[in-house]
């Protein structure tokens, strides 16, 4: 026993001497041969190709390219073969042999036709996309510098339209997916999975991609919330097997792009002495621009600095972002702190686990975009900024502050601290079943304060100081489950999905205000000695569905999408409370058949039909019941009281809480639903040189949800809401893409436009008058017109023989007075179509990136020019418009003449009608963006994978006729009763960004 165990010993020691021998000599010999290989990666048209996955065969040694392509490996043997991959493209690969650089081509591989499209809880190659979406990749987005999602869509996206609610730092953004369909335009956004509520907290540097669904058969997967559209955002993820550390930084200046010509003190001396202002202007010896005095420049800065990368079971991203901007309208500034973590691990085959994870902290020092604008305006320049004593002055003409007192005599702030994040699991069975579960959260809680002093306004004063505080925190969580099926049989894929989801919705909060302060120094809503206000509010909704989908292929050729989605809400009755909704499409691939087959000069060519219904709950919780509002108190007599002060007997009368009826009962309340039929087709000509897609659209929404339904006032109210319209939407998308030049120069072109016609179908007999301004509507919308038309005068001129505005009544004849049925249809707030167009030329790492957007047709309220600048009915000030004035017999002019303020032929002028109506079409260059790369040549030794510095400009320069400050922006949005109006909003910035990103 011995011996044989002392034998066994001595072979196992043999054995581990000659292992290490051979290692030692082997590893020598791989030191003598072993290389560091660089190269650069192109596709078939030399353009760089970045982000190709480069890894050592059956290792997990590798990397990524660079943005220009380049690429470095250290340590490999001449027998190393090196894979070459990239979604879309074929595979290459080479063996290292003895060469120290390459240059590797990459072709498309036309199966794939492109990038992987994320989907509603899934993915799909674009080949087999049969429904309508619009994609952004990070190509696209890293372009130039972003603060918001929503700018990332200017102009990018077919269908798409941007709307700026507000030009200021944070302002809302509001989008639109072909044409309106209910009274809440806005698209269901989606974070990694997650449905959010707001987007202006995400850091535009996290997203890898977005994915616009447009139509009934791609947004269906989302039922109850996608008749409006869904845009699904996604994060990065790691992509090299080396860690990758990335710094992006850039700053620059802003500044309001035009300025309005207003009156000066001499100038608004005359006018106030022909409005019969007996004033005595020698008092008044300043002459303030006040534009002068409040639009300054902003200046903006941005840091990110991002870790990244992956294994064969762990991927992972992490960043950390800080941006500061301050708006071109003194005080206004915003300040941004982002936190992201993306980490999946694989623990097995089976399990797969993974989170998203984002903390946002964002302050906002806000600014009233109308009020502030308004007093620029209008406050006479015959006043001074400040007092003697360094208060405020006021406005003795008006009763109003001065605008400064607005943005610097208020110390406001608004705080949200934001946290995003999911949790999954996903199991793989049965080799074909995929099982995962995820929970989700968004949670905000916001802290909105403000503190005006008792010493420095005369609001101020006026109340002895004034502080408000409120608070809100709103949680939405989701909780859903799916199962997912792929199998290939043969020449047939199919894939199966299943799922319930679940979700829930909480608002709160509260607020407080007092007034009556002693100082400035303490600024608590506490230290006022009145409380004046005070109330809580909560809210609550859930929703539950049931989702499936199935995706079926047949050779590659024939394609077929059917969805089909439960949805329950509880915003509806327990008789309306679910709703059933479903899509079907089908795409066929004709280049893969025999007649097109070999038609070498088309690479593909697929034709889609889809057809859909979706399902929408836009309105607040609990409203389809009869609710009581509190706080209607009631004095309650209880007989004579002796007065201890006066010794005399008084009535004794208690304040008693009481209730009132604030809303009708109507459990008939139940979804909207859209219906949408597309028809499109993609194409793709001379190996990738030209391709586009087109689309056609009729989405028709019925049972739309409207508020503020007029009804009998024998019911007891005057209004309700109910499902009270029918709207259709029509148009068409075109997108092209081509390579113009593909030399040693490159140059490359995306142009895609949208038309879009809208239409109501019914509105239950009734007439919705919107958009009001100085207590005149503007906008009517009734049956069988599109929505929000302008409505009012129609205006013929200034008569020169007494200068009064003259105007057409209902017969064709001229009057001075018009009735209200003399107003008519007098313009269009929809565009005849919209557009953008991307231009991009490089050459030897410098690259020019140009980028028009625009609207053609579209009609704008200039509401500036009816409420303040051209009304001369009192003593704001004007703009220069009204020089031309009427002022004697025989004037030829369209600027009627000025009349004794509260005269009959002054109300008279100030009708709204044609005269206020401006053409709204617009092109603008919107960004210009020159940057360089430095060669892998230059940063080969440095440890530096990719280095570049660029310089960007937006809204450079606008071609427009439209007399406004900005042509882009909306009062109210993109609402469905008002929209084209202009009634002192911020103006889209003028921007200088200069910045670099590094990558290690």
């Amino acid at each position: 026993m011995n011996i044989d165990f002392t034998i066994k010993i001595s072979f196992s020691c043999l054995s581990r001497l000659a292992t290490v021998c051979a290692v030692f000599l082997l590893s020598h010999q791989t030191l003598a041969q072993t290389r560091t290989v660089t190269g650069v990666t192109t596709d078939a048209k030399s353009e760089p190709l970045p982000g190709v996955t480069i890894l050592v065969k059956g290792t997990s040694t590798g990397t990524v390219s660079a943005r220009d392509g380049s690429f470095s490996l250290a340590n490999l043997n001449e027998s190393d073969i090196l894979i070459f991959s990239f979604t879309g493209m074929k595979s290459v690969e080479l063996t290292v042999g003895n060469r120290t650089s390459l240059e590797v081509t990459m072709e498309d591989d036309i199966t794939q036709l492109g990038e992987i499209i994320v989907v509603g809880y899934g993915t799909q190659e674009a080949k087999d996309v049969t429904g309508a979406i619009g994609t952004v990749d990070s190509k696209d987005l890293d372009s130039r510098p972003n603060t918001q999602i929503g700018s990332m869509l200017y102009g990018k996206a077919a269908g798409v339209v941007v709307t700026p609610g507000s030009g200021k730092p944070g302002g809302s953004i509001n989008i639109n997916i072909r044409g309106a369909s209910s009274e809440n335009t806005q698209p269901l956004y989606v974070v990694d999975g997650v449905p959010v509520s707001n987007t202006r907290f995400i850091n535009p540097s996290d997203v890898e991609s977005i994915s616009v669904l447009k139509d009934a058969s791609s947004a269906a997967i989302y039922g109850a919330q996608g008749a409006t559209g869904v845009v699904l955002i996604t994060t990065k993820a790691g992509k090299s097997d080396k860690p990758t550390i990335s710094f992006n930084a850039y700053a620059g200046y802003t500044e309001i792009a035009k300025r309005l010509d207003l009156l000066n003190a001499s100038q608004y001396q005359d006018l106030m002495t022909e409005l019969g202002y007996n004033t005595n202007w020698t008092r008044l010896f300043e002459d303030t621009d006040w534009q002068d005095e409040v639009f300054q420049k902003g200046r903006m800065q941005n840091y990110q600095l991002s870790l990244s990368g992956k294994s064969n079971k762990t991927n992972y991203y992490l960043s950390g972002s800080w941006l500061e901007e301050t708006g071109a309208i003194r005080s206004n500034e915003i300040q941004r702190t982002n936190f992201k973590l993306n980490l999946d691990q694989s623990l097995n085959e089976w399990l797969k686990l993974g989170t998203r994870i984002s903390y946002n902290n964002f302050h906002d020092v806000d600014v009233d975009d109308s009020k502030i604008l308004r007093d620029v305006l209008i406050t006479p320049p015959v006043i001074g900024a400040y007092n003697p004593d360094g208060t405020f002055t006021s406005n003795p003409f008006q009763f109003l502050e001065n605008p400064l007192a607005t943005t610097d005599g208020v110390e406001r702030s608004y705080d949200s601290r934001n946290f995003l994040g999911n949790a999954f699991a996903e199991v793989t069975f049965l080799k074909d079943f995929t099982f995962k579960t995820n929970i989700g959260i968004e949670q905000s809680n916001d802290i909105n304060r403000s503190f005006i002093d008792p010493f420095r306004s005369f609001d101020g004063r006026s109340q002895k100081g004034r502080a408000s505080s409120s608070t809100s925190q709103n949680t939405y969580t989701i909780f859903d489950n799916t199962l997912s099926y792929k199998k290939a049989l043969g020449k047939h894929t199919v894939e199966g999905l299943l799922g319930t989801i679940s979700q829930s919705y909480l608002w709160e909060n509260q607020f407080v205000t007092s007034t009556n302060f002693s100082g400035d120094k303490i600024q608590t809503v506490g230290a006022g000695a009145i409380l004046t206000g005070g109330g809580s509010f909560a809210s609550e909704k859930k929703n539950f569905s049931y989702i499936s989908r199935v995706n079926y292929s047949f050779e590659d050729k024939y394609l077929l999408t059917v969805n089909f989605r439960r949805d329950g809400s509880s915003v509806f009755g327990p008789d309306q409370r679910y709703g059933n909704f479903y899509a079907g499409s089908f795409g066929w691939r004709l280049s893969e058949e025999a007649f097109l087959k070999n038609v070498e000069w088309i690479d593909d060519l697929k034709v889609r039909v889809g057809w859909g219904l979706n399902g929408n709950d836009p309105i607040e919780p609990y409203a389809y019941l009869g609710v009581a509002n509190a706080g209607t108190n009631y004095p309650t007599f209880e007989g004579q009281v002796l007065d201890p002060v006066t010794g005399l007997m008084k009535d004794s009368v208690v304040i008693s809480p009481g209730i009132r009826p604030g809303r009708i009962e109507n459990r008939n309340l139940k979804w909207e639903e859209t219906r949408q039929l597309n028809v499109g087709f993609d194409l793709s000509l001379f190996a990738g040189r030209i391709s586009t897609s087109i689309d056609y659209y009729d989405k028709q929404s019925t049972d739309v949800l409207i508020r503020n339904i007029p009804i009998p006032r024998t019911s007891g109210f005057n209004s309700a809401t109910g499902n009270a319209a029918s709207l259709q939407n029509r148009g068409l998308e075109v997108t092209v893409n081509s390579i113009n030049i593909d030399k040693e120069v490159k140059w490359t072109t995306n142009f895609n436009v949208s038309l879009n016609r809208n239409k109501v179908l019914d509105l239950r007999g009734t007439v919705n008058f919107g958009g009001d301004v100085d207590g005149q509507t503007t906008a009517i919308t009734r049956e069988d017109a599109p929505f929000a038309l302008f409505y009012g005068y129609l205006f013929n001129g200034v008569d020169p023989t007494n200068g009064r505005a003259q105007y057409v009544n209902q017969e064709n004849e001229l009057t001075y007075n018009p009735v209200p049925d003399d107003r008519r249809v007098i313009g269009d707030p929809n565009p005849d179509f919209v557009y953008g167009l991307t231009n991009t030329v490089s050459y030897k790492g410098i690259s020019l990136n140009l980028f028009l957007q625009g609207s053609q047709g579209n009609d704008i309220i200039n509401a500036t020019r009816f409420s303040y600048t051209e009304d001369m009915s009192g003593p704001a000030n004007q703009s220069t418009e009204v020089l031309r004035r009427w002022r004697q017999p025989g004037d030829i002019t369209d600027i009627p003449g000025v009349f004794a303020p509260g005269s009959n032929a002054t109300e008279a002028n100030h009708l709204f009608s044609s005269r206020f109506v401006e053409d709204g079409s617009y092109l603008r260059v919107k960004a210009l963006t020159l940057s360089y790369d430095l060669p892998s040549s230059v940063l080969s030794n440095s440890g530096i994978q990719s280095f570049r510095v660029y310089a960007t400009g937006e809204n450079l320069f606008t071609l427009t006729n439209y007399s406004g400050l900005d042509p882009e922006v909306n009062t109210y949005g993109g609402t469905l009763f008002s929209r084209g109006l202009d009634n002192g909003v911020y103006p889209q910035l003028r921007k200088i960004i200069f910045g670099l990103s590094l990558t290690f």
